[in-house]
């Protein structure tokens, strides 16, 4: 089996040994899918150099089609010539660690993870599956550039208290960055020696157990897909113990068309997946269903349209019944329990969902009012998100969860580390 290693890192000049806290702040962006196009200009006019310049080109006008690679590819080659990134002389692996505003630390180390296909093999597997047209754009890119410019996250369960202990050693060092993120997160960076005790004991730990992909399935398997033409067989991940230092992990709700809103909510209730319906208020569902709400034993849906509102009790027994040959933990999900709801009450199918039967908003706030702002009348159908331990167990089972069941945050921001490819090749 290929195996996670240290790798030699590309980085800003700026985080080096010493840095002041925030002199990486900066330079440092969103992961480019969440990058809207004026945040996109607002970071490079407060700095020019910031990572999105790297991470999310864009075709200016009057560009031929590809244009904007080669000018990364450029702008990558120039800032590693003209000291505004530089490698590392040798490899290593770095301790990350994120405190956000509100919710628990992330912590894990940002490693090579090798690059292959799911399974035995790399010790790599997926959650989800992926679209065809983002890996375009990342295949592009990966190609032009030769390098991995934002990080795979994935979940190492298991382990917690050897991780623990050896990353408490290892932060005990000087860290090489710190600072704020653009979700105004404080995070420290560490570079730690593979050769040293704790940093064998970080790699040794990495490579305990499977690694569960939590975001960046298009970007690992765009690294695959390029490495199966000759390209690098390791990738820029950062693995995160999952049993209590992962991202949290937030629902995506569901809005459909509701013609009839009253009868809508009727054919739910009356569903026999259904084993309880209480009238309630859109503000009640918010609270209940709001991020970091804490979650019961019961399975429940909130239902909110502009006449009425609902709160949902399904049968556990009767969803799994619903999906025989399914895993426990697929069976277990809230996503995959809704859509068996509105397969069998509605007729939303997972190709009537594909091809559009259903909208898809995070936040229950947002949700309820994209839904009652809809010029036709809609119905916002909310549900609890998913636990790391559910995606992992999923994943272990060899399936995938339905589109749109997963959202992490915070994400890692790019521009604390790259991965370039050449410095890289090992054999």
């Amino acid at each position: 089996m290929r195996r996670v290693r240290a790798f030699r890192a590309t980085t800003f000049a700026v985080a080096l040994d010493g840095s002041p806290r925030g002199a990486l702040d900066a330079l440092l962006s969103p992961p480019y899918d969440v990058i809207s196009a004026d945040q996109r200009r607002e970071l490079l006019a407060a700095q020019p150099q910031n990572s999105v310049a790297l991470d999310l080109p864009i075709l200016e006008k009057g560009e031929s089609s590809g244009a904007q690679y080669q000018r990364t590819a450029a702008t990558w080659s120039s800032w590693r010539g003209d000291g505004t990134l530089v490698d590392d002389a040798s490899p290593h692996i770095y301790l990350y660690e994120e405190r956000p505003p509100s919710g628990r630390t992330i912590r894990g180390v940002f490693a090579g993870i090798p690059v292959g296909p799911y399974g035995a093999e790399t010790g790599i597997l997926r959650h989800e599956l992926t679209l065809t047209g983002p890996k375009a754009d990342r295949r592009a890119l990966i190609e032009a550039v030769q390098a991995n410019l934002s990080p795979v996250i994935l979940l190492r369960a298991g382990g917690h208290d050897q991780f623990t202990s050896a990353a408490d050693a290892a932060s005990k060092s000087a860290p090489c960055a710190t600072g704020l993120t653009p979700s105004g997160s404080d995070f420290t960076l560490w570079r730690v020696d593979p050769a040293t005790k704790h940093g064998a004991e970080l790699l040794a730990w990495a490579n305990g157990a499977d690694l569960v992909i939590a975001d960046g399935h298009h970007r690992y398997e765009t690294a695959r897909d390029y490495a199966e033409s000759g390209g690098l067989t390791t990738a820029l991940g950062l693995i995160v113990e999952s049993d209590r230092c992962a991202p949290a992990l937030y629902a995506t709700h569901r809005i459909v068309a509701a013609p009839d809103p009253i009868e809508l909510i009727a054919k739910l209730s009356a569903s026999p997946l259904v084993t309880h319906h209480t009238a309630t208020t859109s503000e009640q569902l918010a609270a209940r269903f709001a991020d970091g709400a804490p979650e019961g034993a019961e399975l429940q849906i909130g239902v909110v349209t502009k006449t009425g509102a609902a709160l949902l009790t399904l049968d556990r027994a009767a969803i799994s019944a619903a999906l025989p040959g399914r895993s426990t933990a697929y069976q277990s999900l809230s996503v995959t329990a809704l859509a068996v709801l509105l397969d069998q009450a509605l007729g939303i199918d997972a190709a009537a969902a594909a091809a559009g039967a259903l909208r898809y908003v995070r936040g229950a706030e947002q949700a309820i009012s994209s839904a009652l702002a809809d010029p036709t009348p809609s119905a916002v159908l909310l549900l609890h998100g998913e636990r790391p331990e559910q995606v992992v167990a999923v994943a272990e089972a060899g399936e995938t969860m339905p589109q749109k069941s997963t959202l992490f945050a915070p994400k890692p921001p790019t521009g604390l580390l790259f991965l370039a490819h050449e410095i890289n090749r090992v054999g």
